[in-house]
């Protein structure tokens, strides 16, 4: 039987609150009423309290210092605060110091005032069976089910009536409630119209609680986060913990999604979402992620980032982020594909142009291009004409061929150096388009424009 102290400096009001229920058919008792916060402490010195039903403004130590002495002298104990108002402030700092609940005054009139302080001496029994369950420390049979709750509804309120469960496991926390392995618990789950969760757990024979709740802890954290689907109600607690992937994984995946196959490659576009699910980064690192590519999306679509919280606001799941990433892939494509955006093609041509100015010398093929910028051949070619005026191979000739110029005024090298350091795979071919676009054999042109200054450093 819980054991009640009401303290309360108003008679009347402490009257009424202790007449209000039946307790004894609560299993609980009223053992004590006073009126001063000097006679709470003298009580709980003489007497053996489970509940504190409390105002915070009675005469002598109030507020948040007479709760902090509460806890302090009496840490098992379970306090429900009484207030006159709504004080929030007040409320948020009594929660912080781990009250059991809290209740207002102008409450104890409305007819869901009972029902309310039924639901808390509720909570507060079960967590009372649940510490004594938790001094045996290790658990006793081998395969279990953790029932979890993903709202903000706590778990024992969802639970409702379905009392069985009560006898046969414990809570890990408020939100999570560990039972034997059973093909009962399995059906309640998968048939229950209450968003209920199972997550299977095995080897538990001997295992300190305390572990499970850690492990359960870090599963909700991370791997939940990407398994999770509404439509599938049972899941799989799996091995200890993975290391985190290093920074540099980090750097490299974040690179891709810059990367315009991103917006062109579906295989790349998913390659890339596997791997980033793979970091298993936190709700918080992933927004910080997502929120850098927005930026940087922004350059070319437009997008005020401000509506970058707006838009994930309420995404709570990996597959919602799924969702969101495709939505700005499309928005992307929409304006890469149709032309629309010209500063967005007009990136994807300047990359081509780096790319070129940084590997003329090796052998460069549109394929290699192609895969550079993730784009189709004939969209590529289209967009690099009208960027350019030109094809890309002519491009890369008369880069090449500009590069050759160089050497041949400012070097002794001979035909053949200067083809292989201009990037061209043969002398006799870069003759040709030598002729071609400068309208002279190589040697004619060094013969007149052949400098003084001497030989350059490649």
């Amino acid at each position: 039987m819980l054991k009640i102290l009401v303290a309360e400096d108003e008679k009347l009001i402490r009257k009424g609150i202790i007449g209000l229920i039946d307790w004894n058919q609560y299993d609980s008792k009223i053992i004590g009423e006073v009126g001063t916060s000097k006679a709470v402490l003298e009580f709980l010195m003489c007497h053996e309290v489970d509940i504190l039903l409390t105002d915070l403004t009675m005469p002598g130590v109030c507020g948040i210092e007479y709760l902090e002495q509460l806890k302090a002298n009496f840490p098992n104990l379970y306090i429900i605060v009484l207030t006159m108002h709504r004080e929030f402030d007040m409320i948020q700092k009594a929660l912080r110091l781990d009250i059991a609940d809290y209740m207002t005054k102008d409450q104890i009139e409305n007819e869901d005032f009972e029902e309310n302080l039924v639901r808390i001496l509720y909570k507060i029994k079960v967590e009372k069976i649940e510490k004594k369950k938790m001094k045996e420390v290790f658990c006793s049979w081998n395969r279990g089910i953790v029932l979890i709750s993903l709202k903000e509804e706590e778990l024992e309120d969802l639970l409702g009536e379905d009392k069985f469960f009560i006898e046969t496991g414990l809570y890990l926390d408020q939100k999570s409630y560990l039972i034997p392995f059973s093909e009962e618990a399995i059906s309640y789950i998968k048939n229950s119209k209450k968003e209920i969760y199972g997550v299977l757990v095995k080897d538990l024979q001997g295992k300190a609680y305390k572990r499970i709740r850690k492990e359960m802890e870090y599963f909700r954290q991370t791997k939940l986060f990407y398994l999770y689907e509404p439509h599938i109600r049972i899941y799989e607690l799996g091995e200890e913990k993975e290391e985190r992937t290093e920074d540099i994984e980090w750097e490299k995946i974040f690179k891709q999604f810059y990367r315009s196959e991103w917006i062109t490659d579906s295989k790349f576009y998913h390659q890339s979402l596997i791997e980033l699910a793979n970091l298993q980064l936190s709700q918080e690192e992933l927004t910080v992620f997502a929120y850098q590519l927005y930026i940087e999306w922004a350059k070319y679509t437009g997008s005020d980032t401000i509506r970058y919280f707006d838009s994930i606001s309420k995404i709570h799941w990996w597959y919602e982020w799924k969702e969101w990433f495709k939505k700005n892939r499309e928005i992307l494509q929409s304006q890469f594909y149709d032309g629309s955006n010209e500063m967005l093609s007009n990136s994807m041509i300047q990359k081509v142009l780096q790319y070129v100015e940084q590997h003329y010398r090796e052998e460069i093929s549109l394929e290699d291009i192609l895969k550079e910028v993730g784009m189709s051949k004939s969209h590529f070619s289209k967009v690099f004409k009208n960027a350019t005026g030109d094809t890309f191979v002519h491009y890369l000739n008369q880069y090449r061929i500009e590069k050759a110029k160089v050497l041949l005024k400012e070097t002794n090298y001979t035909h053949c150096m200067v083809a292989e350091y201009a990037g061209f795979t043969s002398e006799r071919y870069f003759r040709k388009v030598f002729i071609e676009k400068v309208g002279m054999k190589p040697t004619e042109y060094r013969r007149r424009y052949k400098s003084k200054i001497g030989h350059i450093k490649l």
